[in-house]
């Protein structure tokens, strides 16, 4: 019998961090001034000069987080999967991008959390919990980070894995910084991106294990 692999293993995990997704949009959005009154650090950094080397670095990261990059990258690796007859990586790759969009879509007109309009330094207008961007970006930064780290060797994984991480934490804390997200709706979209990570891997490990 085959051993399972460490995400078979913690398929659980992702339904429990996908169920407190669900549980803290239903607290953070309930809350006036958001969950510990967390509009507060709007009012701090306020009062802080907002260099504009930040601000662009996070508008920069806004950018690449977007759907102008992520449906073009997306598709670009779709061809190339098509091409190489990878069935299960795009199985993946779908469901780790559209899949998660989708999710991150519902939760939205779920929760209807107004955004911290006061402010905004970027503008959008869908709610604001759980963050798009955050949750969308982690779960496709994480499932790339595990694709490509089964072709190398053991001892590199962990640097896809710590780039995938960095780039999902400088996506969040964008989003802050750009005035368009409360901290928990950030929190969301990690812990939702995270367990729709494990949903997309699960996926692409059946797949391969049945050699579809």
């Amino acid at each position: 019998m085959k051993k399972l692999s460490f995400f078979e293993k913690n398929m659980g995990l992702s339904l429990v961090l996908l169920l407190i997704t669900v549980a803290l949009g239903f607290v953070a959005s309930n809350i006036e001034g958001g969950l510990l009154n967390e509009a507060l650090i709007y009012d701090l950094m306020g009062g802080m000069e907002r260099t504009p080397i930040l601000l662009n670095f996070s508008k920069l990261l806004a950018f690449i987080g977007s759907a102008k990059i992520i449906i073009p990258l997306v598709v670009v690796l779709l061809v190339f999967a098509y091409m190489e007859k990878g069935k299960a990586f795009i199985a993946g790759l779908i469901s780790s991008s559209l899949g998660v969009f989708l999710l991150n879509s519902i939760l939205k007109t779920l929760f209807q959390r107004q955004r911290p309009i006061d402010y905004m330094l970027a503008e959008e207008l869908s709610s604001s919990y759980p963050s798009g961007h955050t949750m969308t970006n982690t779960c496709l930064y994480l499932f790339l980070a595990y694709y490509l780290s089964r072709f190398i060797s053991p001892k590199h994984k962990k640097l896809f894995y710590l780039l995938a991480i960095l780039l999902s934490l400088l996506m969040g804390s964008s989003r802050v910084h750009l005035g368009v997200h409360y901290i928990s709706d950030v929190i969301g979209g990690i812990l939702g991106g995270y367990g729709f990570f494990i949903i997309s891997v699960n996926l692409v490990e059946a797949l391969s294990r049945y050699k579809v």
